[in-house]
């Protein structure tokens, strides 16, 4: 959840999120507020609480893989989940200003 968080706080640092029309309606439809950069401690329960949603729902389902980005084993994982192989590559990885 930290690094969810922080990734929203340099994004918004970096290109004025907070000046978007989808900022403003994210705000308001998914937490009910103005800003919910302005508003951490409900952002990051809001948050918590809708991944706890989502991993009750599929839980047990065999077609739901929960897949941690940050995880040095994460291109592994999800070929097994896919039933690929592994490639001799990097896992991709592109932020909004394509690095």
């Amino acid at each position: 959840m930290e690094q969810w968080w922080d990734s929203y706080i340099r994004w918004n640092n970096n290109i004025g999120l907070k000046e978007s029309w989808h900022y403003r309606i994210n705000s308001e439809v998914c937490y009910g507020v103005n800003s919910f950069l302005d508003n951490p401690e409900l952002s990051k329960q809001t948050y918590l609480d809708r991944n706890n949603k989502i991993k009750d729902y599929f839980s047990g389902n065999p077609n739901f893989l929960v897949l941690d980005i940050n995880d040095d084993n994460k291109f592994e994982k999800l070929c097994w989940f896919l039933n690929k192989e592994v490639p001799n590559t990097p896992y991709p990885y592109m932020n909004y200003n394509g690095n």
